[in-house]
């Protein structure tokens, strides 16, 4: 397995759909809390609890289009993506539910520092950092 040369811009691409993910559930969540804070809507412009988390869903989106845009694979040459898919089966069924949810907002390519191309299948490492084989 060789060591990805763009390590620190893949990880700018997966860290930025993991806040986009984070960011979007706080943004729809925050709606109904404003509303039953202010007791109805808010006809008026929107209070700052409902902007801010819209606000880094946005930047975070546009931050992993281009980061996206800029990856290319060492071996193939397309551009290699966060694919997000699960790598670990869980035995157990007591953390099943947990193991769900960590899945959905931390992408398996940034627990296992490892990742493989969707085009080509190779396999890479995202720098020296220490990895789960």
């Amino acid at each position: 397995m060789n060591i990805y040369s763009h390590t620190a811009l893949y990880l700018i691409h997966a860290w930025s759909m993991l806040i986009a993910r984070i960011s979007i559930v706080l943004a729809i969540l925050s709606v109904p809390v404003t509303a039953l804070v202010y007791g109805a809507w808010v006809v008026e412009g929107l209070p700052i609890m409902i902007l801010i988390p819209f606000v880094v869903w946005v930047t975070s989106a546009l931050v992993l289009v281009f980061s996206g845009l800029l990856l290319k694979c060492d071996v193939c040459g397309k551009h290699p993506t966060v694919t997000w898919q699960a790598t670990q089966k869980v035995n157990s069924t007591r953390d099943t539910n947990t193991q769900k949810i960590v899945e959905f907002f931390y992408a398996p390519e940034l627990r296992d520092k490892k990742f493989k191309c969707v085009h080509c299948g190779s396999e890479f490492l995202l720098g020296n950092l220490p990895h789960r084989p």
